[in-house]
């Protein structure tokens, strides 16, 4: 018997007592990595989508039409690259810059101040002016994909409801098999 504020309870009354906290506990953790986890692909999504702003831009520079000759994109990926390793490709590029193009008309546009481009005014923006964006940057790939806007709409709508779902309980697994930290 274990004595606690002068009330004996039994041994199989205490391990059951801290299997509950445990748990609770492990739900808590389990629940902030959930979080963190979205909140870091909601951010890619953000950086993503400004970096494709900055490239549809740059490219236009005030024109109705982009020059094709104008090559910033392989300038840019060998820049970024060089930088920051892989991710950088033209390719991931020409796709942050159709995800702009996709989604700029749900989204506010950022004003970024000059060349004071970093992600805390992005971030402090998030919740009001990107929470359009609620799933993984790999959903929002496929999704582009959909050329018709009413099709991907639905077709977004219905994946982040099994998406929140589901991606609680994705989390856990990976947890589970050591495949997330």
């Amino acid at each position: 018997m274990i004595r606690r504020t002068d009330v004996m309870i039994t041994e199989r009354e205490h391990v059951a007592t801290n299997d509950m906290f445990f748990g609770d506990v492990a739900r808590i953790i389990e629940q902030a990595r959930a979080y963190i986890n979205h909140a870091a692909d909601q951010t890619m999504c953000i950086s993503y989508f400004e970096i494709g702003r900055m490239i549809f831009e740059k490219e236009q520079e005030g024109k109705v039409r982009a020059e094709y000759s104008l090559d910033v994109l392989t300038g840019l990926s060998e820049y970024l690259t060089d930088r920051f390793g892989k991710g950088f490709s033209k390719t991931n590029l020409k796709n942050f810059r159709k995800f702009y193009m996709v989604y700029s008309p749900a989204v506010e546009k950022i004003e970024i101040n000059d060349r004071n481009v970093n992600i805390y005014p992005i971030r402090q923006t998030a919740s009001a002016k990107f929470n359009v964006f609620k799933l993984s940057w790999s959903h929002y790939q496929i999704l582009m994909r959909i050329s018709d806007e009413k099709v991907r709409v639905i077709t977004m709508g219905e994946t982040v409801g099994r998406y929140s779902e589901a991606y609680q309980k994705e989390i856990t697994k990976r947890m589970n098999e050591g495949a997330v930290e």
